[in-house]
């Protein structure tokens, strides 16, 4: 082969290995339509094999398997007796949560990605916890059950508009549930809307009674008078804000301060007590968990339980 030939040659075998590796280099990821996904969907897609957790109760960070660590907040978020279907709907939305809120900057992260405090991040418990808290049989059942629903939907998670979903959920709804906007303020998202969880009704968290003497009422608002005034209800229903001895209060602030299941009460005065009567628990935005398990025990599948409870949702891997 001439000197000539072979400049040729090896200037074509050359291009033959670089365009590829420069398309590949401008590549952009596209949604099945064609369309450009977003930066966000992009990056939720990449999830790490492992994830640093800050231990709230013992102070330490750990590096765990992402897909582990999802078992131990089945085991510190849900009851391992609930259907199976309704654990996986569980699963997903924890997925999806931990995506939006991975951050090593959060100062109750200590430099970890999450947290263990259900307040702040999402519950968690250990295999070995669980076997000091329930036995050590009755953990070993409850594991296979969580492992089960992790593992038939691994890498499972939720987006709406290419973006992935913010997916608060809580025991048990008042029959509604609530808008994220009613309970913490702030702005909305299209796919947490107010939906109707009749199955909550059967929960036995779904109606409580706390009653407080009317002097300690009065002296922890800052009131001269326990009567009530007129009150502002939120589009699922629940107290938004209400007038107590001529001051307003918001729902969420009087269940803060007299420790009430929900922000979904009636208050009236009995002799010298004051008597709060409650329907649901927790912060009802989102999947009612108790809400769940009775759409499984229907039939349904995890995915018809998540497109219930998170409107216009597409499941993905």
């Amino acid at each position: 082969m001439t000197n000539k030939l072979l400049r040729i040659y090896m200037i074509f075998v050359l291009l033959t290995f670089l365009i590829p590796c420069c398309a590949g280099a401008g590549a952009r990821i596209f949604a099945p339509d064609g369309h450009a996904a977003p930066e966000d969907a992009q990056a939720a897609a990449a999830q790490p094999e492992r994830v640093s957790v800050y231990l709230t109760d013992s102070g330490e960070t750990v590096n765990m398997d992402f897909e582990e660590y999802i078992v131990g907040v089945l085991a510190g978020e849900m009851p391992s007796s609930y259907e199976t279907e309704a654990l996986k709907a569980q699963t997903v939305a924890a997925r999806s949560y931990l995506k939006t809120r991975m951050s090593a900057d959060d100062e109750k992260h200590h430099g970890a990605v999450i947290c263990t405090d259900p307040n702040h991040c999402e519950g968690w418990l250990s295999y070995d916890a669980a076997c000091v808290r329930w036995g050590e049989d009755a953990a070993k059942a409850a594991w296979k059950k969580f492992e089960t629903a992790v593992n038939e939907t691994k890498g499972e998670y939720m987006v709406c508009n290419g973006e992935t979903v913010r997916a608060f959920f809580h025991s048990t709804s008042h029959g509604k549930t609530e808008i994220p906007s009613d309970v913490w303020g702030g702005g909305s998202y299209s796919y947490l809307r107010s939906v109707d969880s009749p199955w909550d009704e059967a929960s036995p968290n779904f109606s409580s009674t706390v009653t407080v003497p009317v002097t300690e009422l009065c002296e922890k608002l800052g009131v001269s008078s326990a009567q009530t005034g007129a009150a502002e209800y939120t589009v699922g229903g629940s107290i938004k804000t209400i007038e107590i001895g001529g001051s307003q209060f918001k729902g969420t602030e009087i269940r803060s301060i007299f420790g009430l299941n929900s922000a979904c009460f009636e208050l009236s005065l009995n002799g010298e007590n004051a008597v709060f009567s409650v329907r649901g628990y927790g912060h009802g935005v989102g999947m009612s968990q108790f809400g769940a398990n009775g759409m499984a025990k229907e039939g349904k599948d995890y995915t018809e339980i998540l497109k219930h409870y998170y409107t216009g949702v597409e499941i993905v891997s």
